[in-house]
């Protein structure tokens, strides 16, 4: 539907008239995609309320097993967002699409992604710069964010089967919402309004009540990260969150402490306490573990665990951590958590690991 924008230059009551146009009609997709790839907060995540939150490209024109991705997004929240353009009017095939792409994006998860290319620490490092980052925006919240991704539809015209799919979708509990854009030029300018359909419906999936699971690792993290922070005031300054895993960082970018929680509250379920190589290079990964591998008695000394060493952790990472059975989640578990944590920090400090990895060109 035809739509018209006023335009009138201050001081003066003559009123310009610059009615819609079909973009399709001058512009390919690839205009489209280049001109949002440039320019992500046109169909950033806030732009309706006029404070788009800051966006990086993670990808552009991404291969996938199922097709190509045209965009996928990273927010300064941690929020990793799927983009299927169009330059005209959608169909409803659309939605399988995107879902499909959702779909498969999951099922790589961060290990899959990086070994697509995709350069996470440079991302963060940019949204950093933007000053509005989340305070504890790092791998491990960017895990959570591709397991729950917004789907996004950007078109000109979202077509009636779409947007009502999409309804739908959302009443399942499935983020996707679409952008549809109106495109006016004049003699010197192009103007692009994006009205967002859905967002509202999205904002709410997000801060719905979370599961029972989610709850208790919530509450457990809560618990340790107060007894860490007591026994280690400044160590970190992070939330508990409804994943089932917590970092602690150590001062160098691409490594952290972690605490993961295996299979919770079940009988094979244990506890993970462990030192974590994520550089973006899996050299330098491979280069740590085996520095740390020659360390073993030193670090089994000063952390009292029996330790075990993973060169190839995923695709590209590396890991040394210890296991503690934990069918349930108890204060005696919680100890052994806090403690080991604690001595694996000490380790750290003590065989000097940090300036170790600076050495080696972290």
């Amino acid at each position: 539907m035809k739509t018209i924008l006023f335009k009138r230059q201050k001081g003066t009551n003559n009123l310009e008239i610059i009615p819609s146009h079909m973009f399709e009609q001058s512009h390919t997709e690839e205009d489209l995609h280049s001109f949002i790839e440039a320019e992500p907060s046109l169909i950033a995540r806030g732009v309706a309320s006029g404070e788009p939150v800051p966006t990086v490209v993670l990808a552009s024109h991404l291969d996938l097993d199922v097709g190509e991705l045209d965009l996928l997004f990273l927010d300064a929240e941690g929020e990793t967002i799927i983009v299927e353009l169009k330059r005209g009017r959608t169909s409803r095939e659309v939605v399988g699409q995107i879902l499909d792409y959702a779909a498969n994006i999951q099922l790589l998860g961060l290990h899959g992604l990086t070994e697509l290319e995709i350069e996470w620490e440079e991302a963060i490092e940019k949204l950093m710069q933007s000053g509005e980052a989340a305070e504890d925006l790092n791998l491990d919240r960017i895990k959570h964010g591709i397991q729950n991704p917004r789907l996004l539809i950007a078109a000109f015209e979202i077509d009636y089967s779409t947007k009502h799919i999409a309804e739908y979708l959302r009443s399942r509990g499935v983020p996707i919402y679409c952008i549809e854009f109106k495109y006016f030029i004049d003699k010197d300018f192009e103007y692009f309004y994006p009205e967002v359909i859905g967002d509202e419906d999205v904002r709410r999936l997000s801060a719905k009540e979370e599961t029972p699971t989610q709850r208790a690792y919530r509450a457990i993290w809560k618990d340790l990260l107060e007894q860490i922070k007591e026994a280690r005031p400044g160590i970190t300054r992070s939330t508990s969150t409804k994943d089932c895993w917590m970092s602690i960082p150590i001062g160098i970018n691409g490594a952290h402490l972690e605490w993961v929680i295996h299979r919770l509250n079940r009988q094979n379920g244990w506890f993970e306490v462990g030192l974590h190589f994520e550089h973006r290079e899996r050299s330098k990964n491979k280069t740590a573990i085996e520095w740390t591998k020659e360390k073993r008695t030193e670090l089994q000394s000063i952390t009292g665990l029996d330790l075990e060493f993973e060169e190839e952790w995923g695709k590209r990472w590396a890991r040394v951590y210890a296991r503690h059975e934990a069918p349930i989640i108890d204060d005696k578990v919680k100890k052994w958590a806090l403690e080991s944590i604690l001595r694996f920090y000490d380790a750290v400090e003590e065989l000097k690991i940090i300036k170790e990895l600076r050495n080696q060109g972290w």
